[in-house]
This record gives structure tokens, C-alpha cells and sequence, in this order.
């Protein structure tokens, strides 16, 4: 595109452009997305009497494809379980198989946002990773992105008992450590020392 004069544009440039991208391994998305920015630039071109005709209209974009989901199966499930329970990490898969919660929304609850009680917990933030700045400051909390992201999970009793077992490890830990009993501001999921 960069060699043909705006006022020449056709279709065919267009689509010898997609074809090109996907030929060197972009994804259909990727050139779905360049299109739907050159059509906002040519009507803008457009509105602004250097065009006639918008020529991303005459050019079908290139079609998503849906990759089929793969889940696991019951077995699947027993098995991986299995495998993760002699591991620190128990807890944290166990809920996240059985909430279907993001693992940045897991890794950002605090003991508050968990009522065992109740058989729920509260949605209400996630921790970003940062790749840039010192290192104590790249993990960050983060209220949701959207009003639905903020949300109540129901707990199944199996889950509420798995958590319970976590909270009293995690409390004997810190007591063998030295450090104070979990407060109700500490991470759910985290370091021995509380950190994330």
C-alpha cells in the first residue's frame, strides 16, 4: 500500500494486503483489525473531500475462526487434582476449576472477599503483572475492567472445605515462622510471608 497513491487505491490493493499479512503469519484477527483501522482512516479521507469512495467497503475483512474449546474431562480433573495436591498450589487450582474465576482475580483475593460462611466469595480486583519498573512495584491491584467483572461466585461445599484447610496451613505456617495469624487483608493465595 505504501507505493500506491491514496487516489488510486482499489480493492485488489487491498486484498493482496490482507492476503500478504496472513501469508506471514499474522492471524485472521490480527488483519481483521488492520482493516477495521484503515476503513476508520479512508472514511475519515473520505469525509474530508481527499476521496470519493471508501474502498475497504468493496473488500470482504477476512473472517475470524473459532477455535473449538478444549476442556477437561471429569477424569481429567481427578487426575490433574491428584497431581496438584502434594503441592502448595492445591488450593489455588482446586478453586480455580470450581469457580471458573480468572487466575489474576484469584491471586488478587484477600481473606475478606471470601466468606466460607456464606459459600462465596466477592469479585472485586485483579493483580497485573507490570514488566517495567523495579521489581517491588510491578505487582499491582486493579479494580475490573467492566461493571460485570465485579461479581459474586457461589462456593460448592467441597471448595469451601479445600479453603478452609488453606486458610488453617497457611495460619500454622506463619505461626511456625513467627509472623501474626492471617488477617482479613492478606492474599487467599500467596508467598509464606503474605506477599503475592
Amino acid at each position: 500500500l505504501g507505493s500506491v497513491p491514496l487516489i488510486e487505491l482499489k480493492p485488489q490493493h487491498l486484498q493482496h494486503l490482507f492476503a500478504d499479512k496472513r501469508a506471514s503469519g499474522l492471524s485472521n484477527r490480527t488483519v481483521q483489525l488492520i482493516n477495521v483501522v484503515l476503513h476508520k482512516a479512508l472514511k475519515n479521507a473520505v469525509k474530508l473531500g481527499l476521496l470519493s469512495r471508501n474502498v475497504t467497503e468493496a473488500v470482504d475483512a477476512p473472517k475470524i475462526q473459532r477455535r473449538e474449546m478444549h476442556t477437561m474431562s471429569e477424569t481429567d480433573i481427578h487426575i490433574f487434582l491428584e497431581m496438584a495436591r502434594s503441592t502448595e498450589y492445591y488450593a489455588l487450582f482446586y478453586t480455580l476449576l470450581f469457580t471458573g474465576m480468572r487466575r489474576a482475580e484469584a491471586l488478587a483475593l484477600r481473606w475478606q472477599d471470601v466468606d466460607l460462611l456464606l459459600c462465596q466469595i466477592s469479585i472485586n480486583r485483579s493483580m497485573q503483572y507490570l514488566q517495567n519498573g523495579p521489581i517491588e512495584d510491578r505487582i499491582v491491584f486493579k479494580q475490573p475492567k467492566t461493571v460485570k467483572s465485579r461479581r459474586m461466585i457461589s462456593l460448592s461445599p467441597s471448595t469451601v472445605a479445600v479453603l478452609q484447610e488453606h486458610h488453617e496451613a497457611q495460619n500454622k505456617l506463619r505461626q511456625l515462622i513467627g509472623l501474626p495469624p492471617i488477617s482479613d487483608a492478606d492474599l487467599v493465595f500467596c508467598h509464606y510471608n503474605g506477599s503475592p
